[in-house]
């Protein structure tokens, strides 16, 4: 458990704290390979995700962007696929966490599902519209030189009817939180 404010926390209330989207849909992956979505009529609760996400039956995610297009959250994905390989994604990762704390901001690194890639998190207080962190990441691309393909969420507005992109909750196969400042040690 973690403790915030004199409250502990476990887990899974955490990670819903924090990775936020839509409320009355989650993104279930049945096959291990492709996600639908589920319809909720409340949100999803922490026994949930801790029994099915965190306890690894299957394997859930989120939809970023509420109806509204604002969103609570926002990542970066270096990805590393056998079939794109990028042997810089460690590299760039860091280089994106360090530009980000110098700005005075509060990174999280997530080594993403597969471990071999990594996810740079930053999350809002407050309802933010999409098209605002993704023309961030377009700055930051731009003065750090390093090109981000996988910017979440994927879109500044949702089509009529529409979800938009998912990603997947954390710590699902070998995902895990790391210290960019202390050799990627598990947090």
């Amino acid at each position: 458990t973690f403790c915030e404010h004199g409250a502990e926390l476990t887990t899974a209330e955490l990670i819903l704290s924090r990775f936020r989207g839509r409320s009355d849909h989650v993104a279930v992956c049945n096959d291990g390979k492709t996600f639908a979505p589920a319809k909720l009529t409340t949100p999803l609760r922490p026994e949930w995700l801790k029994s099915e996400h965190l306890g690894g039956k299957r394997c859930l995610g989120f939809y970023l962007l509420e109806s509204d297009n604002t969103c609570f959250a926002t990542a970066v994905d270096f990805d590393n696929h056998d079939e794109r390989p990028d042997p810089d994604w460690q590299r760039k990762t860091e280089q994106v966490y360090y530009a980000l704390s110098r700005m005075g901001l509060e990174p999280v690194v997530e080594m993403s599902q597969s471990g071999k890639a990594a996810h740079v998190w930053l999350f809002f207080d407050e309802p933010t519209e999409a098209w605002i962190p993704r023309a961030f990441w377009r700055g930051m691309s731009l003065q750090l030189e390093i090109i981000m393909v996988e910017v979440y969420p994927r879109q500044d507005k949702l089509k009529d009817g529409g979800l938009g992109n998912l990603i997947r909750y954390p710590l699902w196969n070998q995902s895990r939180f790391v210290d960019a400042e202390s050799e990627w040690a598990t947090v």
